[in-house]
């Protein structure tokens, strides 16, 4: 019987039938025997953290939620015994450290070495890794929820605001007001690190300042106020890091969140 696959669901009618002609070879079942040596069907022995990257432009983020319902028709009621599912927000395939255009992306590469250990615990001690990411998916589309204590996973989580909205339109050198709320999921570490980028290089150079508003430095806000002196639309963007462990660069986990500024050279005054 043909597999059921969300992300492909729009493209059939009400009756569930295929809207565009379909090709006899199917490609999916192909690819999965060449990258993984056979078709995954959830039957496996032991304990896996999978992880998810919500912006992936090649393994697509519906695709771990097919495989998580794969090990659920397995292990029904026991699913959460065996598996666990991370999304990382801001994250594309790249498996590197350093991404390709880091003001608008991040790296899941940390959150598998930090996977790495929890499942180390998990099978050798006993410990429970950290939650599930919550998550709804609609035509194909994996939506997290806006705050920490309903998202779990393991990222922080940002909320930043630029004059109080998502965009702000100022003049040359007139100055405007970020303000962030940051949080990790509970249990899931402390924040170490705010830094800004104003002018979408490759480096967040403005070191930011993480007031802290829980005891268990889980919680933070950061506030910034800037101007700029040449006309043009920038995106001023916040990174965040945080960890079970401030020694441990390998597993840090950030997050990013960018606003729109709009600076014109404002009203022209004619001589």
């Amino acid at each position: 019987p043909l597999e059921y696959y969300e992300g492909f669901e729009i493209f059939k009618d009400k009756n569930g039938s295929p809207i565009y002609p379909q090709r006899k070879i199917q490609i999916g079942p192909l690819m999965a025997y060449g990258g993984a040596g056979s078709v995954q069907s959830g039957h496996f022995r032991g304990k896996m953290i999978l992880i998810g990257a919500l912006m992936d432009e090649s393994a697509y983020p519906w695709q771990p939620d097919w495989y998580r319902q794969k090990v659920r028709e397995v292990f029904g009621d026991n699913e959460s015994e065996h598996l666990r599912l991370w999304y990382m927000e801001n994250a594309m395939h790249t498996d590197a450290q350093r991404t390709l255009d880091p003001p608008r992306t991040v790296s899941y590469v940390t959150a598998l070495y930090r996977a790495l250990l929890e499942l180390s615990d998990w099978v050798e001690r006993g410990i429970c890794p950290s939650d599930n990411t919550a998550y709804e998916i609609k035509d194909g589309q994996i939506t997290v929820p806006k705050t920490a204590a309903l998202r779990k996973g393991i990222q922080p989580i940002i909320e930043l605001t630029v004059n109080g909205g998502e965009r702000a339109d100022v003049t040359v050198g007139e100055s405007f007001d970020l303000s962030a709320f940051v949080e990790l999921p509970q249990g899931t570490g402390q924040l170490f690190r705010a830094q800004w980028n104003f002018d979408g290089s490759a480096d967040f150079a403005v070191e930011g300042t993480l007031d802290f508003i829980a005891d268990d430095h889980s919680k933070a806000r950061v506030t910034c106020t800037y101007k700029y002196g040449q006309p043009g639309t920038y995106f001023p963007t916040l990174q965040v890091t945080g960890g079970k462990d401030s020694n441990d660069p390998f597993t840090y986990i950030r997050n990013i969140c960018r606003v729109r500024v709009v600076v014109d050279v404002g009203e022209h005054i004619p001589c």
